[in-house]
């Protein structure tokens, strides 16, 4: 390949790739943001002071992972309080298909116990005849083989 190229055209080649490799130096920045710089405060009055619970007291920025960790950390409550609920949810369903089921049995049962009372069979058409005749057996009828 190098044949077909001109001197200066493997020079710049060549350049580009001896750099190809090594890392550029970028200045570094924090993961964390700065804070703004803040406007001269005002006295506004105010009735109590509340301190909030994610703020550090020695008043130093929370590192990255410390950051990431809360965040973590309340994903995996809103996970679980929703998991609870789809849980609860899908007791709730259960338990009404189960009712559904046991009165659906115990209707069966009762149409069960209201045929036999009454002399109906409940085994169907099989048992089912015409008066004095006998079913006809499997192979006893004229034309099968």
């Amino acid at each position: 390949m190098s044949e077909h190229l001109s001197t200066e055209e493997e020079d710049l080649l060549q350049s580009a790739l001896s750099t190809a490799f090594t890392p550029a130096s970028l200045p570094r920045q924090s993961a964390v943001p700065h804070p703004a710089p803040e406007p001269a405060p005002q006295p506004i009055p105010a009735p109590e002071s509340v301190p909030q619970p994610d703020a550090d007291p020695t008043g130093q920025p929370e590192s990255a992972e410390d950051v990431w960790k809360e965040e973590y950390e309340a994903h995996v409550t809103e996970w679980r309080r929703r998991s609870a609920e789809q849980r609860q949810k899908a007791e709730e369903t259960r338990a009404e298909w189960e009712a559904i089921r046991e009165q659906e049995r115990k209707e069966g049962k009762l149409r069960q116990s209201v045929l036999s009372e009454s002399g109906h069979s409940t085994s169907g058409w099989e048992g089912k005849g015409v008066r004095g005749q006998r079913s006809p057996v499997r192979g006893s009828s004229p034309g099968v083989t």
